[in-house]
């Protein structure tokens, strides 16, 4: 007998939960629904402080009821506001996480205008709508949010830096088998390389193997020697960033770059 009123309490918790998380996503909505109808920009841009933690939390939770709308009207309030990069991009994560044919049907005028306004052509535009199709996106949803990191670190937009690092925060507690060009694109963010840089080193298409010191071509990799020297000598990781010095050493320097180098060391050694 006590066996089943656990039972029962448990069932209860668990569908007390589901209600209640259904609820909270349906009330987000409504209110983002709400301020974008009243074109509130004030409002709107007050109110975005409490949806982002909202937006992580689906994808942390991987809730499905009305977490499509809410993405969808969450990227119409950057919309609303004019910030046309986080717009497209919460398009896009709509459309990768939480597909919804219903949805997409209305919203591909909005979807090119944006592509278009940020300087996408019509290639990309095509790439991009294609590749978050319902039928083509993953099945699994650890898939789809890698899928949203590849096509959001194409985009090379500094205003996504942050959003893209903490939703690859997010894998990383779902997963361990993080893609090792995504692992790059992280490195790089961490040592403050600036999205130039990353994009003529990270090619997410590749199926990369190797360290990423393995991987650059040409003098882009005395730049990233550089920023990473700077970055775990400004860290106090004294140990990790006199192996680099010491790699970095070995590559073909300019003078500049052997003097960069001798200012380098004697930081480290006032540490």
């Amino acid at each position: 007998m006590k066996s089943i009123k656990i039972i029962i309490t448990l069932f209860s918790s668990v569908f007390y939960l589901h209600v209640a998380g259904q609820f909270t996503t349906k009330t987000e909505y409504l209110y983002l629904k709400l301020i974008n109808s009243q074109q509130n920009r004030s409002l709107i841009k007050d109110n975005l402080k409490n949806a982002t933690p909202v937006a992580y939390g689906l994808i942390d939770s991987e809730t499905d009821a009305y977490s499509s709308y809410f993405y969808n009207d969450l990227a119409n309030s950057y919309k609303i506001i004019e910030q046309k990069e986080y717009a497209f991009f919460y398009y896009l994560a709509q459309r990768c996480l939480f597909p919804n044919d219903s949805l997409s049907n209305v919203q591909i005028n909005n979807f090119k205008e944006l592509a278009y306004s940020i300087n996408l052509d019509q290639n990309d535009l095509k790439k991009y709508w294609d590749r978050t199709m319902s039928q083509s996106i993953p099945t699994n949803f650890t898939d789809r949010i890698i899928l949203l990191l590849e096509l959001s670190t194409e985009l090379h937009f500094k205003q996504l830096t942050q959003t893209i690092y903490n939703i690859g925060l997010i894998l990383r507690n779902k997963s361990d088998k993080i893609p090792i060009w995504y692992q790059h694109w992280e490195f790089l963010t961490i040592i403050g390389a600036n999205e130039k840089l990353k994009d003529k080193i990270i090619h997410p298409g590749e199926n990369y193997s190797q360290p990423i010191f393995n991987v650059i071509e040409g003098k882009n990799i005395n730049k990233v020697y550089k920023k990473a020297i700077k970055h775990y000598i400004k860290s106090d990781a004294k140990a990790y960033a006199r192996e680099l010095i010491v790699d970095y050493k070995a590559q073909d320097l300019s003078l500049f770059e052997k003097i960069d180098l001798v200012l380098k060391k004697v930081r480290l050694a006032l540490k």
